[in-house]
């Protein structure tokens, strides 16, 4: 009996020694990761914290895309305040492929010079986050909700492009209103809204 406890003994001390080791990362993890808020003292609040922390990298992640843009626009409108922001939205097809290797290279270098005044520290959110996954219809719903009668589209649609062309073709006789206040909200279409975008054509 003696040998067995012993046994247990020797087994409990390394995970007991290993289970704080564990709590001791995850109460530095935390704040680091969640700036300004205090680490939970309860093992189940570390237990969530750290089921989250995926998905806060990646938030991590993209606040550091935007404070990099942020700053490499700070750098450009310092010299030339006229710049018009709202032309930087697209950038320039083709223009990429036509620039010289060294002209890439010196400006990876620049970059990186522009990078080191980032307060990397500080979390940058998104101000125009996409909308939430509830908050539009998926083609499922929009049929459903077609085939009851909303906004006049024809049950008899197979998918929601089909039930569009429908509805547009119907309006155009009516002398096209309809297609214009469509196109109308339709957003345009940029690389981080696309599900925005979907959403809006296939509401329409």
């Amino acid at each position: 009996m003696e040998d067995h406890l012993a046994s247990m003994a020797a087994r409990i001390e390394p995970v007991t020694k290993l289970g704080w080791e564990l709590r001791k990362a995850a109460e530095e993890l935390v704040p680091m990761l969640w700036p300004g808020e205090a680490a939970p003292q309860d093992i189940s609040g570390l237990i969530s914290s750290m089921e989250q922390a995926p998905d806060r990298f990646l938030d991590w992640k993209e606040s550091a895309t935007r404070a990099g843009a942020d700053m490499a626009l700070s750098f450009v409108l310092s010299w030339y305040n006229e710049v018009d922001l709202g032309q930087l939205e697209f950038r320039r097809a083709g223009v990429e492929d036509k620039l010289p290797a060294d002209f890439k290279a010196a400006r990876l270098a620049r970059a990186s010079t522009i990078a080191d005044f980032v307060d990397k520290a500080l979390f940058v959110a998104d101000p125009n986050p996409p909308p939430s996954d509830g908050e539009y219809m998926d083609d499922e719903e929009v049929l459903a909700h077609a085939g009851n009668g909303a906004r006049g589209v024809p049950a008899a649609a197979s998918s929601p492009l089909e039930a569009i062309v429908s509805r547009v073709g119907g309006e155009a006789e009516k002398g096209g209103y309809y297609l214009m206040s469509c196109i109308k909200d339709v957003p345009t279409l940029r690389g981080d809204n696309y599900t925005k975008w979907r959403k809006k054509v296939d509401l329409c």
